[in-house]
This record gives structure tokens, sequence and C-alpha cells, in this order.
């Protein structure tokens, strides 16, 4: 899903996402992309989106706002959050002087 916000609104993001869809297993891989280079929360450019499986099953208005994307393997990059979305910001403070 494209989006466009705060990142403290990340969280709400994902519970859309997963009611577009049906038969989900209990863990699912979900994350987000940010298109826009450096520290933005109040307005980022993002892609909410869940790791492709072949037991997702996407409810008929979902059809119309999931897109499929693929990620080439050199290209991504993947962390795992488990805390807080509004911890977020304080992450990208620490990857924009990297």
């Amino acid at each position: 899903m494209d989006k466009q916000g705060s990142y403290s609104q990340i969280g709400a993001y994902f519970d859309e996402l997963k009611s577009y869809l049906n038969n989900r297993p209990e863990e699912i891989t979900i994350l987000t992309i940010f298109e826009d280079y450096g520290y933005k929360p109040k307005s980022a450019k993002m892609k909410i989106a869940v790791k492709y499986s072949s037991k997702l099953k996407i409810k008929k208005e979902g059809i119309h706002i999931l897109k499929e994307l693929k990620i080439p393997q050199f290209k991504s990059l993947s962390y795992t959050h488990k805390g807080s979305s509004k911890l977020l910001s304080i992450l990208w403070k620490k990857w924009e002087n990297i």
C-alpha cells in the first residue's frame, strides 16, 4: 500500500493492510519501505508491505489497493523492530548519520 504520513501512524497502516487479508498465518512479516531519503517524521512517503506467502488471500475490497512489488535481494534492507513505531524516528536519526 502506498502511504504518506507520520512514522507514528505505521502501526495503524499495518492494521489496515492486515484488514485486507484473509487466511493469514498468525505470524506474518510486514515491512515499511521508505521512498524518500532522510528523516521525515511528519510526512514520509512509504510503502506498507507484507512478505508474500501462498497462504495469504486478498479480500475483494483490497484487490485495487494492494499491489505486487518485487524487491531484488541485492537492493533490500531488513530490520526487525519489535518496539513502538514512535521509536522509529530515533533509528532514522541514527541511520542518517551513517
